[in-house]
């Protein structure tokens, strides 16, 4: 059953939020500023010596395309990481909003953590045999 409630906040709630925003935010400023920091991340080395993508394989180029606008594409690469990047793209623009409006909004999808992290295992290795597939 989901859930779905409106909460006020005070700024000591925001403290990790705001930390967690402002490195992202430093990040993805010098990621668009300076594209040639792309060159340096390296490839990967489990793909290199397996032949066989990671779990992680295509989740940089999805958030690069992700960043540009393209979801499609971005979904294609990598949909696990494409759910994160919306995940945090809510997470930064709700503790935004908690910021100005003193008012955070809830969605609780699942009452039981554990339920949670085994779907959210299931998703992982749903995404990998994607991977592996496509």
């Amino acid at each position: 059953m989901v859930k779905i409630k409106i909460q006020r906040v005070n700024q000591y709630n925001l403290g990790p939020a705001m930390l967690i925003i402002s490195c992202c935010g430093i990040s993805l400023f010098f990621y668009i500023t300076f594209p040639e920091i792309r060159r340096l991340i390296p490839n990967c080395y489990f793909y290199q010596h397996t032949g066989i993508p990671c779990p992680s394989c295509g989740a940089t180029r999805s958030l690069d395309f992700f960043i540009n606008r393209r979801f499609y594409t971005a979904f294609l690469m990598n949909p696990f990481f494409f759910g994160l990047y919306l995940y945090f793209f809510y997470f930064s623009l709700n503790s935004v909003c908690g910021l100005i409006f003193k008012k955070k909004f809830y969605i609780q999808i699942f009452s039981n953590i554990e339920r949670f992290r085994i779907v959210l295992l299931v998703a992982f290795f749903l995404n990998w045999i994607y991977l592996i597939i496509k």
